[in-house]
């Protein structure tokens, strides 16, 4: 009896399909069973049928399969944790996508004359919408601390747009996060497995030129690499990614300042100096770039200098970076800095010079520790005891009133 009314049911629906339009009836009773009964398994029963039955050149047919695809992945498979249909059918979608644009152009590519734009770009724009919904699914479970659930949302943006820099960025994420969850788990020694399966996955990926972020890209790739193979013990390899990246575009700004950020933070802080001077250096004169971006390359220089104990290179350096101190804060952590290094070196008399015109009366900043502390010491160095005693009066002064 259940299977007689089945087939009653099926008659109907095919035979309300056939009177819905030019659609094959299996299309047409494809979108019956997911618009208007919310049966989106039988939907997608229906366009695979139209699908076969076409020889496979039914191009609604991979459009309407493709939209049932993405909305199944995330409301069936992913919320019960079916990861491997999730997987396959998000493939099937950018798959069947594809194919309904190479099956009819001029309805799926692109068609000038709609006057819609999302009608311009029918199969792009669901990609991207696809896109999207996973990869802001994943930033939301990351910034809620669901690495996992994030990790997989991100490859699920992956597989719904693998072809550019959209597919890129999600990808580097899925990276960087399954790397962080191997070196943040302080219970145990990372997983060299799980590490060669990232770095495999890194490998794979590449960086276009013609993309609007090419320079920033390519350095987020080395960046996460350089990572996961210092952590599998291969610093050598580490350091000759960091080299060929900037001899394949040493004049590039952004891409200077990247990598001297990533070096910074591996702790090679005369590296990073030398790569900060640089990027000051070529930023001067150059109109898209702010005053106040000028000065900050190059106090990252001199900090950076500092850390290192590259006393020589910073003292070098300021004479060029101190005309773009314009605020007091700008000229107190730089005099200080230049005080230091001649401190450091031995050259009292000349740290003292230098650090006056931040502490006097007046100066650029008569309340920094730094630089009260630099001056009392340099000041004992040189045999001015009073003076000195006066200067860590009031250095102890400041400290204790913190």
């Amino acid at each position: 009896m259940r299977r007689n009314v089945h087939l009653v049911v099926w008659g109907l629906v095919l035979a309300t399909a056939v009177l819905a339009g030019c659609n094959s009836a299996w299309v047409s009773s494809g979108i019956i069973y997911r618009d208007q009964q919310n049966d989106w398994a039988k939907a997608e029963e229906m366009f695979k049928r139209a699908i076969d039955r076409s020889g496979g050149q039914e191009a609604i047919a991979w459009y309407e399969l493709a939209n049932t695809l993405v909305y199944r992945v995330e409301n069936e498979h992913l919320a019960n944790g079916e990861v491997d249909s999730a997987r396959i059918k998000m493939d099937l979608a950018h798959e069947a996508y594809m194919k309904a644009v190479e099956l009819n152009p001029e309805e799926y590519g692109y068609n000038p004359d709609a006057e819609d734009e999302a009608d311009q770009y029918v199969v792009e724009t669901a990609i991207q919408a696809a896109y999207a919904k996973f990869y802001n699914g994943g930033v939301q479970r990351m910034n809620s601390g669901r690495y996992d659930d994030a990790i997989l949302w991100f490859e699920m943006a992956y597989r719904a747009d693998p072809r550019g820099e959209s597919g890129f960025d999600a990808e580097i994420i899925r990276a960087q996060l399954r790397y962080n969850q191997q070196v943040e788990d302080t219970s145990q020694d990372p997983d060299p497995e799980v590490l060669r399966a990232v770095l495999a996955d890194l490998e794979a990926l590449q960086v276009d030129p013609e993309w609007e972020n090419s320079a920033k890209d390519k350095t987020d790739l080395v960046r996460v690499k350089v990572s996961v193979l210092r952590s599998l013990g291969r610093e050598g390899e580490a350091a000759a990614l960091y080299e060929e990246l900037l001899a394949g575009d040493p004049d590039n700004l952004d891409l200077i300042r990247q990598v001297a950020a990533a070096r910074e933070n591996a702790g090679d802080r005369e590296a990073a100096g030398d790569l900060y001077a640089r990027a000051f250096m070529l930023s001067i004169g150059d109109p898209d770039v702010t005053e106040k971006e000028r000065f900050s390359m190059g106090f990252l220089a001199v900090n950076s200098f500092q850390v290192a104990e590259a006393y020589e290179k910073l003292l070098d350096l300021f004479i060029r970076v101190e005309p773009y101190a314009i605020t007091n804060t700008q000229k107190a952590d730089l005099f200080s800095a230049k005080a230091t290094a001649h401190y450091e070196l031995e050259e009292f008399e000349q740290a003292i010079e230098a650090v006056q015109p931040v502490v006097q009366d007046g100066g650029y900043n008569p309340n920094s520790l730094r630089a009260w502390q630099i001056y009392y010491l340099s000041l004992n160095k040189v045999g001015r005891v009073e003076e000195s005693q006066r200067a860590r009066e009031r250095f102890q002064a400041l400290r204790d009133g913190a």
